[in-house]
């Protein structure tokens, strides 16, 4: 029978969030994820299934406050509302919305890294452990359970960086369509800090890139030229501001 290696670390992973959640049910659910996100999150869903409009103001709080102002309340997070819906209709119980959002997110993040080390010619066992190792570091699972917009960070980050080096070895619209569209919908998390010390992490990356060339390079013809590159880096930024 054929392993998949990718398969078998997701595998891996949704069994040691099954575990988790078995020991200590309800594992994400505390600290500001109790008292702030999931509330938030209800009433974006709440808002857009019964009315059919964005949750743009919360009449239950202080007499109506701004809400899709506040980007924390991730109004126009798409998985969030995918992660209410998981909690409603599979387990029945809206305790459990933090619980789903994590899972897609760790999910999310070990297919990122492994796609970028694969990218990078990393053998395919080594890219899904590398993959796995990333979403179970003991930061981010610690982190999340009280703030799971770091669940977030360690999703978006290494597709933040595979978007990179693909735009870097193949300077292309699609690369920068790549890029911008990520960056976006690590923005719409709403936890900007988070996006921020990414975005700042991401850009020195790519100054080492940009300017830091190797031997190797300097002797391929076909290797892509600076200003190739600048040009659709600053395409992928254009398209995160529309």
């Amino acid at each position: 029978m054929i392993r998949s290696p990718l398969l078998v670390s997701i595998a891996g992973l949704w069994l040691l969030l099954f575990v988790i959640e078995s020991v200590r049910p309800c594992f994400f659910l505390h600290d500001d994820n109790a008292t702030w996100f999931i509330g938030a999150y209800v009433h974006d869903f709440r808002i857009l299934t019964e009315t059919g409009r964005l949750a743009e103001i919360n009449f239950y709080q202080y007499g109506g406050e701004p809400f899709l102002e506040q980007g924390q309340t991730a109004v126009l997070y798409p998985p969030v509302y995918l992660g209410v819906a998981l909690a409603k209709w599979v387990s029945g119980d809206l305790r459990w919305i933090i619980e789903w959002i994590a899972a897609e997110h760790l999910t999310l993040g070990l297919l990122g890294f492994y796609f970028w080390l694969r990218q990078g010619g990393v053998a395919p066992w080594h890219a899904a452990l590398g993959g796995l190792a990333w979403v179970l570091n003991p930061f981010i699972l610690i982190v999340a359970s009280s703030w799971i917009t770091v669940s977030f960070a360690a999703a978006w980050l290494p597709w933040l960086f595979w978007a990179l080096d693909r735009l870097w070895s193949r300077p292309s619209p699609l690369s920068a369509l790549f890029l911008g569209t990520i960056a976006a919908l690590f923005f719409l998390q709403g936890y900007v800090q988070w996006f921020v010390y990414s975005i700042l992490f991401l850009s020195l990356y790519a100054l080492f890139r940009f300017v830091a060339r190797t031997e190797h390079a300097r002797v391929l013809r076909a290797a892509p030229r600076r200003p190739a590159i600048a040009y659709y880096l600053i395409a992928s930024a254009l398209i995160f501001l529309i």
